[in-house]
């Protein structure tokens, strides 16, 4: 889990680069929508593809809600808030990338 990254286009890759993962997503699960012949998605609007973006718009609300009080340690209190909720939200992991990746 620790290699998984998100872009704000919803797309899930490895980083650092592990090309057998990145097959295993793109290949075998098809967490990027079907793969065409020039390695392009062709399916970009797949319900995965999708509901990762969200996310990763909703982390980005998130952010820019607090403005100036956007610091490390506010950051840390939401991560710490969502990763204790009892109920996770769908795709929770994209939001809590975004959060880290903001710290």
């Amino acid at each position: 889990m620790d290699k998984i990254a998100y872009d704000k286009n919803g797309r899930i890759f490895t980083n650092p680069v592990d090309e057998d993962m990145d097959k295993e997503i793109n290949e075998v699960l098809l967490l990027n929508g079907e793969v065409g012949t020039e390695n392009n998605a062709v399916d970009p609007s797949t319900e995965f593809i999708r509901g990762r973006r969200d996310a990763y718009l909703r982390a980005n609300n998130i952010l820019d809600s607090l403005g100036r009080r956007c610091s490390s340690v506010t950051v840390k209190k939401i991560i710490y808030r969502i990763q204790n909720e009892e109920i996770q939200d769908e795709y929770v992991g994209v939001i809590l990338f975004r959060l880290n990746k903001k710290i």
